[in-house]
């Protein structure tokens, strides 16, 4: 009984996360490591009230070159990139709640499809979402944060005037009014982007 209220609870945060991250990359990602967790849940002994703690999950994913048009700041412009994407996944539950964990490292190059112009390097990419819900309560937060840059390049040498910076915090709180264990009121406490373009 415990288990299935555990793999519910992760299917609940799976729907929570979809809701507020819709149409994002990572968000397969996300909703994956989630039904991921709902089936460690089912090993969760049911006389125990201990809480499910599941190692951190780490996965590192490379990207063979491939033509992108939505760099940030020079949308439409074509450039091949290649890179990689490391991500670690935590998920810890009890009867009470649970806490969700999510961080990916971007790394990446991108050259313009034509060879001409700058080329930008993905570096400092710290992606991170968390997600905590209190069962007992009915509050469920959800957070986001990434700081990135990419930093560009002529001829070499670091070309700071066209540097791009992205900062992006969000924070949003979900109260579950109806007990049935999905948030039903949700407001934005922070919202908070900020893009330095050249």
């Amino acid at each position: 009984m415990l288990s299935h209220r555990l793999q519910l609870d992760a299917l609940r945060v799976a729907s929570f996360i979809n809701h507020f991250y819709p149409g994002e990359s990572m968000n397969r990602l996300l909703l994956g490591t989630c039904v991921l967790a709902a089936t460690f849940a089912i090993g969760a002994a049911p006389a125990a009230a201990a809480p499910n703690d599941q190692r951190p999950i780490t996965t590192v994913d490379t990207f063979p070159p491939h033509v992108v048009t939505d760099l940030p700041c020079l949308e439409g412009e074509e450039f091949v990139a290649t890179g990689k994407v490391t991500a670690r996944v935590r998920f810890v539950q009890d009867e009470k709640g649970l806490h969700f964990v999510f961080w990916a490292r971007n790394e990446g190059t991108v050259v313009p499809v034509d060879g001409t112009g700058l080329t930008y390097v993905e570096s400092g990419n710290v992606d991170r979402r968390a997600v905590n819900v209190n069962l007992i309560n009915g509050v469920f937060v959800s957070s986001f944060t990434n700081n990135d840059s990419f930093v560009a390049y002529q001829d070499g040498k670091v070309d700071a005037s066209s540097t791009i910076r992205i900062h992006e915090h969000e924070q949003f709180v979900g109260f579950d009014t109806d007990g049935d264990g999905v948030p039903d009121v949700v407001r934005v406490e922070i919202s908070n982007v900020r893009l330095s373009c050249p």
